[in-house]
């Protein structure tokens, strides 16, 4: 069985739509899914997606610190999201 992590910041909008779709979908098929995003505030209509992953994502849904432009902060989220993915040991990211 196939092990997918999708990584990326926001929570939030087009792509966070394509990314809850797309792990139901592949949830359903049987994949093993997970996802390690931005843990900042968001709309209640995105937490409520978000939650509801959280039901489906057998992998988990990690939420780190990630910061919108670039930082040296980023270092840090790049350690959290290696440490992470080292943990779910994903076959595709």
């Amino acid at each position: 069985m196939k092990r997918i992590v999708f990584v990326f910041r926001a929570p939030i909008g087009g792509l966070f739509r394509n990314v809850y779709d797309l792990s139901i979908e592949l949830s359903g098929r049987g994949y093993d899914v997970g996802i390690i995003c931005d843990k900042a505030e968001i709309a209640s209509k995105w937490q409520g997606m978000l939650d509801d992953l959280k039901r489906v994502c057998t992998i988990g849904v990690v939420q780190i610190p990630i910061v919108r432009g670039p930082s040296i902060k980023d270092f840090y989220s790049a350690y959290l999201i290696w440490r992470h993915l080292s943990a779910m040991k994903p076959d595709v990211v």
